[in-house]
């Protein structure tokens, strides 16, 4: 390969690394970029030899560049790391093996197997009850976990973090239990649910979706509807569900039972629900134990029938939170219009109760005040809190977080959900924003429906991007959505963690 052909590719890697990395780090899809970059990092290859490693692979094709891993662990020591040519890198890569396509005849060939209880080799029981696309078979096209170096024709990926479910497009998907809306993708159909307790369910690729962040949503509640939709288009995939649970709670050094995001088998999360995998080649569903692989990594907690994600550990946390600081919650609420409930709740969303949180960021202490708004409380001498910084002083930033909440709470008692434009309020105001996002948010809603009390519902489609832009100049138009987004989910969050305390 001549000196110029290598530059011309090393170009077009570099190129498409920025642009591949900016794509799926903030989808968290098909982490092949950002898996190749951290291994090399992990086995020390330095910067340089780091980025033509990647661009290599990337050059190569990405469903063979991350059978690379893989490669690397049976065959690093044959190489002097420091020394990586991109000649040498694509022979690496491509001795991992060729992107091969799907073929008419794979998709018949597939033989139907039926999933059993006694398959699984877990005790505990797992939460969800609902299958996630209304049909009447329940077919699973895709596994979780490894899937070979040929996955998919060279689209899917190798190490694959959730389960292909089959349906027509235009399918209903059901929410597969009680939460919050946390995330929406429009350009990969992709919805993500909040069910508490570090519990997330996601759902991909689909045509529409009829949900809005931050709302709430009950099991069975219909999300959107199945499609292709991808990188490149609504057509991008045959249409199907990529389904995927994150659980926070299994230590991420299980090899293997846990990728990226903490993803997890969520084959493992679903009880009562008589399932079908169809084993074709390159779908992940006879490697690694088979569908069921993992289970018994995961659920290490008791799951009672009338298990909600949301309660226990969240209770835990904000009772041993009350426990450390419910003397100066107490304290700084006597004889104002604050619960104590607010407050335990916020310091659960800011810090899970850790006064030293944030300590080097923007954000700081039990609360997340910004420096700014600390020295509006008199907790840094400067808009910076360069020199005294009072934000890790749990008794100071409680007491300046619940003078901050009645100042607000001032505009908002009159109105029956008046708790509720106080906490957005507050939202806003960690972040250095202006209350004026939601006081003119409830305006506009009296306005257009002509009523004089409105609900929280009635509001929050008011907080848009474009209305979080008008009051917030700082912000691009996309962090403007990003931070209504924000604003609805975090009101959401609060509220449940308050219900849980009543």
């Amino acid at each position: 390969m001549s000196r110029l052909i290598v530059r011309r590719r090393k170009k077009k890697g570099l190129e498409r690394i920025v642009a591949e990395v900016r794509t799926l780090r903030e989808y968290l899809m098909y982490d092949v970029v950002g898996q190749l970059v951290d291994y090399a990092a992990k086995i020390r290859i330095p910067k340089t030899s780091t980025v033509i490693f990647a661009a290599g692979a990337l050059g190569c094709g990405v469903a063979a560049g991350s059978g690379v891993l893989k490669f690397f662990d049976n065959y690093v020591s044959e190489f002097s790391l420091p020394n990586f040519s991109l000649e040498k890198i694509i022979k690496i890569v491509k001795n991992v093996g060729r992107v091969q396509e799907k073929t008419d005849n794979e998709e018949k060939n597939t033989i139907v197997a039926e999933s059993s209880k006694e398959n699984t080799v877990y005790d505990a029981k797992p939460p969800f009850k609902i299958w996630p696309v209304d049909t009447l078979e329940h077919h699973i096209i895709s596994c979780f976990g490894f899937r070979g170096s040929h996955a998919t024709g060279g689209i899917g990926s190798v190490y694959h973090g959730g389960l292909d479910i089959q349906a027509k497009r235009g399918t209903s998907v059901f929410n597969v239990g009680d939460g919050i809306i946390s995330t929406i993708v429009p350009e990969w159909g992709r919805v993500e649910v909040d069910h508490g307790d570090g519990l997330f369910s996601e759902y991909l690729h689909m045509e529409s979706i009829t949900v809005t962040v931050g709302e709430k949503v009950k099991e069975s509640t219909v999300l959107g509807f199945v499609g292709g939709r991808g990188p490149k288009g609504k057509n991008y995939y045959r249409p199907h569900l990529h389904f995927e649970i994150r659980d926070l709670n299994v230590p991420v050094e299980e090899g293997g039972a846990v990728l990226y995001e903490n993803r997890v088998n969520a084959y493992c999360y679903f009880d009562g629900v008589e399932l079908k995998i169809i084993t074709a080649p390159r779908s992940g569903c006879t490697t690694q134990e088979g569908p069921n692989k993992f289970c018994d990594n995961y659920l290490v907690q008791e799951y009672s029938e009338e298990y909600k994600p949301q309660q226990q550990m969240t209770v835990n946390i904000l009772n041993s939170i009350y426990e450390e600081y419910g003397t100066y919650i107490n304290n700084a609420v006597e004889g104002t219009s604050i619960y104590t409930a607010l407050v335990l709740a916020l310091i659960f969303e800011e810090s899970r109760g850790n006064p030293n949180a944030g300590i080097g960021n923007k954000h700081v202490g039990l609360l997340k005040f910004s420096a700014e708004r600390a020295y509006d409380h008199d907790l840094c001498d400067n808009k910076h809190c360069i020199g005294r910084d009072e934000r890790t002083d749990p008794n100071r930033e409680i007491t300046a977080a619940v003078n901050y909440l009645v100042d607000v709470d001032s505009y908002f008692s009159n109105y029956t959900n008046g708790d509720l434009f106080t906490i957005a309020a507050y939202k806003i105001a960690v972040d250095n924003g202006n209350y004026l996002v939601i006081k003119h948010a409830i305006e506009n809603a009296e306005k257009d429906n002509g009523i004089t009390d409105p609900s929280w519902d009635d509001v929050a489609s008011y907080i848009t991007g474009s209305h979080v832009c008008r009051y917030i100049k700082s912000l691009s138009k996309k962090k403007c959505e990003k931070k209504a987004d924000e604003i609805r989910y975090y009101v959401a969050r609060v509220q449940r963690d308050m219900e849980l305390l009543e």
